[in-house]
């Protein structure tokens, strides 16, 4: 009432503008809160203040790309915006670039020392790089500044981290009687809940996070891991997809997707997950395994050696691609190209007694037999109770010359 005193007195005065807006923000009145920043972005398009409250409300609505925009526009418009550069370092946590995080809220924090979240912000950048005691050192400080209810949902998660669910749920529970239904708390009890394998009560507390941020992508995804593990992988997809949807780089997702077609014995649609995750990270040399490995169970031998090779030159510690393009090679009828992989899946594994088992009879077809009877007593040695023992020592006695 009082702030629409102020615009009724004043209408071209930004400031009672801008903080209804931020009031209708803090109590998640969005459609409100959209109507007095859109408002305000017309007059004022080059006004940092209206730019980072775009942002937040891009947030609200859990459209990440929008907001790193509005946040890089009012930094650019005002270098000493502390908010601004706390606001790219909520985008970054959102988009799993830790680092950056951490030096946007130090950023914010060198303009502005006591920053509403700053030390927070700070918190959540340290405990996504793992530093779990830092992190907790900046919750805890951050109180003054930030309050208890988001300090509580923070600390929830860090001791979820750390395996203190009893911990965890004690925090979240405070805040959750504070605000029931608040997203964030919701997130995180559901995935206390999801460590001790509760599912329905996990799946009851992300539906309730999500009835506040539908938006929020990450949200998506680990409702849908959660209904993964309770065996629930229709519904499992759907969450994938909703979450690709809402942000098509989330390649956690992609790879889920393409993991659960796979399982399905569905090769053609794994594969097509499979590459739009790599898409959004191409750095993951795993994912090209498992495309190999969908296309060797529908016999297209040529293209999975494509895609082992591929991953090898991506990530050379994936040795165990070793066997994997020898076999295709026998499938292929090439010995000659199957025997090196063989030998070096013997090197980098020398446990897969398969490996040598096939070597065994590589090195036969092609009339190496001191080498092919060496493999295949590497296999007795290494698989002493393994069915094929018998055949196999059969082929020693042939290969030696004993009958």
């Amino acid at each position: 009432a009082q702030y629409k005193a102020a615009l009724a007195a004043d209408p071209t005065q930004p400031d009672a503008a801008l903080a209804l807006g931020r009031f209708f923000l803090r109590f998640r009145r969005t459609a409100e809160a959209r109507a007095q920043f859109d408002a305000l972005a017309q007059r004022l398009p080059d006004d940092a203040r209206v730019r980072v409250g775009l942002g937040d409300l891009a947030m609200a609505d859990g459209d990440i790309s929008r907001a790193r925009v509005e946040f890089e526009k009012a930094a650019a418009l005002d270098p000493k915006s502390a908010t601004a550069w706390l606001g790219q370092s909520r985008v970054a946590v959102e988009q799993q670039r830790w680092t950056d995080a951490l030096a946007d809220a130090d950023r914010a924090l060198a303009l502005e020392a006591n920053v509403a979240d700053g030390r927070l912000q700070r918190g959540l950048a340290l405990w996504k790089l793992k530093d779990l005691t830092g992190a907790l050192k900046e919750m805890d400080a951050a109180r003054t500044t930030s309050g208890n209810l988001k300090v509580n949902i923070a600390v929830g998660g860090v001791l979820l981290d750390k395996g203190d669910q009893a911990g965890a749920e004690a925090v979240l529970n405070q805040a959750l009687k504070v605000e029931p239904s608040n997203p964030e708390a919701n997130f995180y009890m559901a995935l206390v809940h999801a460590a001790r394998s509760e599912w329905a009560s996990a799946i009851e507390s992300m539906r309730a996070a999500l009835d506040r941020v539908p938006g929020r992508a990450s949200y998506h995804y680990e409702l849908g891991r959660i209904y993964r593990e309770a065996k629930k992988v229709p519904e499992a997809i759907e969450e994938w997809k909703i979450c690709v949807k809402l942000n098509p780089r989330h390649a956690d997702a992609q790879a889920a997707i393409g993991e659960a077609y796979q399982d399905a014995q569905r090769y053609d649609d794994a594969i097509l997950a499979y590459e739009a995750a790599l898409k959004a990270d191409p750095s993951r040399g795993a994912l090209l395994v498992a495309v190999g490995d969908c296309y060797a169970q529908t016999n297209h031998w040529a293209d999975a050696v494509l895609r082992y090779q591929q991953a090898l030159r991506t990530d050379p510690k994936l040795t165990g691609v070793y066997y994997r393009i020898a076999r295709a090679y026998t499938e292929q009828n090439d010995q000659t190209k199957a025997v090196p992989f063989y030998v070096k899946a013997t090197v980098a594994e020398p446990q897969n007694a398969l490996a040598f088992y096939h070597l065994g009879y590589a090195y036969k077809e092609r009339g190496r037999r001191r080498e092919a009877v060496a493999a295949f007593r590497a296999f007795l040695q290494k698989s002493p109770n393994a069915k094929e023992r018998q055949e196999v020592e059969d082929e020693v006695l042939d290969l030696s010359g004993g009958r």
